[in-house]
């Protein structure tokens, strides 16, 4: 199925790769992803060779009256995304924070990524990186992000082992919060930092860190996934995926946080949780 969506073309493909049919002039009917589906969106155009173009607003009170929230927009983002494995993992097998991975890719900015075993550190579900499948479609992972060869952005359940499109680079992450520009949590729900990475109507990759204290008794605790999708949808976000929250929400800009860390769930200390995959730029 290839739907326009505020000029950007999107396409819903099924886990073996094959065109569905197509829908002209507006959005898909569908307000939730079809299970097994796959939404590709054209990124805006790519300029191979130029750098990313990087623009972060501050959002003041985004997760509570004290708590900031960071909503970076970044411009031919297309060439430069990479799913990064964590720094010293073969190629996962150890825990290293956002920042540590991020230093050592020289990376322009980043965010924490997907699900991981807190034990021993395994990434979970997929990820690929640099046209190489370094974990395959394993427990424990949720809806896939990632890009294609042909200038596309990619989410959705995407298998490696099944899935006939060119994937350079992609890695697992959680849940749905918008889908063809329609929230798809209910409302309530648990409160706490959130981290997120989606496409807007223009096609640029945008990222979302949400600051909180998940385990707190006291004081602002973050956002619910709804509150998160609302967000996103309110500054043009059309379709976006939940990454990991919680005390792993991290926003690295040059090697260094940005954000306010709450690796162990508590306002003191301010610290960095190590964590397995990475959104890179």
């Amino acid at each position: 199925m290839v739907m326009q969506a505020c000029g950007v073309v999107v396409r819903l493909i099924g886990t073996i790769g094959l065109l569905l049919g197509r829908s002209e002039g507006g959005l898909s009917t569908e307000s939730t992803p079809p299970p097994g589906f796959v939404v590709q969106i054209s990124a805006d155009t790519p300029i191979v060779g130029a750098p990313p173009q990087i623009n972060i607003t501050k959002l003041p009170g985004a997760g509570g009256s004290n708590n900031f929230g960071f909503l970076t927009t970044i411009t031919n983002g297309h060439p430069h995304f990479r799913a990064l494995p964590p720094f010293g993992g073969h190629p996962c097998g150890i825990r290293t924070k956002t920042s540590v991975t991020a230093e050592h890719a020289g990376c322009s900015i980043a965010v924490n990524g997907g699900p991981f075993n807190m034990g021993n550190g395994d990434c979970m579900g997929v990820l690929v990186h640099g046209g190489k499948v370094l974990e395959g479609a394993t427990a424990g992972g949720g809806t896939v992000f990632g890009k294609t060869t042909d200038g596309h952005w990619l989410l959705g359940d995407y298998n490696p082992s099944t899935s006939t499109l060119d994937v350079p680079e992609a890695l697992s992450a959680f849940q749905w919060l918008v889908f063809n520009g329609t929230v798809t949590p209910t409302a309530g729900g648990e409160v706490a930092p959130r981290t997120a990475i989606g496409v807007d109507t223009k096609g640029r990759l945008v990222l979302l860190e949400v600051d909180g204290c998940e385990k707190c008794a006291t004081g602002d605790q973050g956002l619910t996934l709804y509150g998160v999708a609302q967000l996103l949808l309110s500054h043009g976000v059309l379709n976006a995926i939940n990454l990991d929250g919680g005390g792993s929400s991290s926003m690295v800009v040059n090697g260094s946080f940005i954000n306010r860390p709450t690796c162990i769930d508590t306002w003191v200390p301010i610290c960095e949780r190590a964590v397995t995959t990475v959104v890179c730029v």
